[in-house]
């Protein structure tokens, strides 16, 4: 034995000795139950309803929607005002987005430096939001700090300073941003979309941001005019989520709100719904030049449903079954079959009015024509309806949804804004949930048979040099050629 084993076997037994014996011998190992000889009672499904909002009316007289979330000391507050960019003046697209965004570059006795870090100093997140029919400002808070945010966000609304210097600064950074735009596909594609789906001239054409050019001219004073003539207290809602018992939410509005007035007699009006849409989205197609492009941007828009159509709930359903999910029938085609793209998705856009179904993907160059003669083949399909197991799917992913919405105080917040935005009721998303598992796939069926895909507006965004030919021949019709701003090529 060398000296080396002899050091391994000495190792070995010292760490035997070291290592006690048991006391009492193990037990035997439990004997093998049983297979069952019938299958175990199925439970009846857990039967889930988001807390419903308790509405009361504020010292201004809006409506206060509140829902009482205890456990975390945390509220999240909105305050939800109607008009958007939709009452931007015709030659100031934007106007309505940059004066919102001053709200929070200084207000009262504070500039913009002075807010940012009052607000900082408390960790109070406070932003604001421009739709295309509505103005949201929201806040999230500890409760501890809810009354110091309570008086800024009381500063912002009431007392914004729209300092000519600071209205220079945002200026420069909005159109740098809006021209960036410009150069990515993505927000081509949506921009053109809207424009041509709606018409040049609807108010709701045109990005809520505007454009690089119409930035140029609004003055501090015209940013002051526009937030003091949507500034209503009365066309104000409010929604209040979170560790606060409602007559304190009421309360705390009245004692920081209760001098909010406002020089205009009536809130704007909003514009009518669009109703029939843009001759270029009956058919349209339209192509946008993104020269070097190693991807095709595709998007198709098709007529929806409002947020008021009691066709809503269901055509969302077919809408998941086509492409909400990561198994719908867009993505299972174009990335799990054909290897085009990395994700195809479908979503129901809607508003006061108004109702879009867009479908999105970007697809290698290489493969454009092909993607697109399988992605129209496959819309074709759509309005021949939905199975039963397609139809469960969808109204279980919805359901899904709403529970994860639920277990985000922020995220519960914003939903409640956005129904109030649409005009809907505080139950709307229970209301949803109820329709949404009383309905048959015969019902969705019949609303999808309604839809008219050649009727669609086709919007491709690639390097036109490589594409077009194949483009043209996978979808003939009058192709249009447009620049990344939405003007006619010449």
């Amino acid at each position: 034995m060398t000296p080396r084993h002899t050091r391994l076997f000495a190792a070995s037994a010292l760490l035997a000795l070291a290592c006690p014996k048991p006391s009492v011998p193990p037990a035997d190992a439990p004997a093998l139950m049983p297979f069952p000889a019938a299958m175990p009672e199925v439970t009846p499904d857990y039967t889930w309803s988001p807390p419903p909002p308790e509405v009361v009316t504020t010292v201004a007289g809006s409506q206060l929607w509140h829902v009482h979330r205890p456990g975390l000391p945390l509220v999240s507050v909105r305050i939800i005002l109607p008009g958007g960019s939709s009452v931007d003046p015709e030659s100031q697209p934007g106007l309505t987005a940059f004066s919102d965004d001053m709200l929070l570059r200084g207000a009262g006795d504070l500039d913009a430096a002075a807010f940012s870090a009052a607000l900082q100093a408390e960790a109070i997140a406070l932003s604001v939001v421009t739709g295309r029919d509505r103005t949201i400002l929201s806040l999230d808070c500890t409760v501890e700090t809810l009354p110091t945010a309570m008086s800024m966000l009381h500063r912002a609304v009431t007392a914004p300073r729209f300092d000519p210097d600071e209205t220079e600064r945002a200026r420069v950074q909005r159109i740098q941003s809006r021209k960036d735009a410009l150069d990515n596909p993505r927000s081509v594609a949506s921009a053109v979309g809207w424009q041509e789906f709606f018409g040049a001239d609807h108010p709701y054409a045109h990005p809520p941001m505007g454009t690089a050019e119409s930035l140029i001219t609004p003055s501090a004073k015209d940013l002051a005019d526009s937030w003091r003539q949507r500034a209503h207290p009365a066309a104000a809602r409010w929604v209040v989520v979170g560790d606060i018992k409602v007559e304190a939410a009421r309360t705390l509005i009245a004692d920081h709100f209760g001098d909010w007035t406002s020089k205009q007699t009536a809130p704007p009006s909003l514009p009518p719904p669009p109703g029939l849409t843009a001759p270029a989205a009956r058919g349209g197609r339209v192509m946008v030049d993104n020269p070097g492009a190693s991807q095709t941007v595709l998007r198709v828009w098709m007529p929806g449903w409002s947020a008021s159509d009691p066709h809503r709930v269901a055509g969302d359903l077919g809408t998941v079954v086509l492409g909400g999910t990561f198994t719908s029938r867009l993505n299972a085609l174009l990335r799990e079959e054909k290897g085009y793209t990395y994700g195809a998705r479908a979503g129901l856009t809607n508003g006061r009015g108004y109702g879009t179904i867009t479908v999105r993907t970007n697809v290698v160059i290489d493969k454009t024509g092909p993607a697109l003669r399988d992605l129209i083949a496959e819309l074709n399909r759509f309005p021949e309806g939905i199975t039963a197991a397609e139809a469960g799917k969808a109204e279980a992913s919805r359901r899904t949804d709403a529970i994860e919405v639920s277990g985000s105080r922020s995220a519960g917040a914003d939903l409640l804004a956005g129904l109030a935005g649409d005009g809907r009721n505080a139950d709307g998303q229970l209301a949803d949930i109820h329709m949404a598992a009383r309905i048959e796939p015969a019902d969705i069926n019949r609303v999808l048979e309604t839809l008219n895909i050649d009727d669609s507006l086709v919007v491709v965004v690639g390097d036109l040099a490589r594409i077009r030919a194949e483009v043209e021949a996978a979808l003939p019709g009058a192709w249009i050629e447009l620049d990344a701003s939405g003007k006619p090529r010449r």
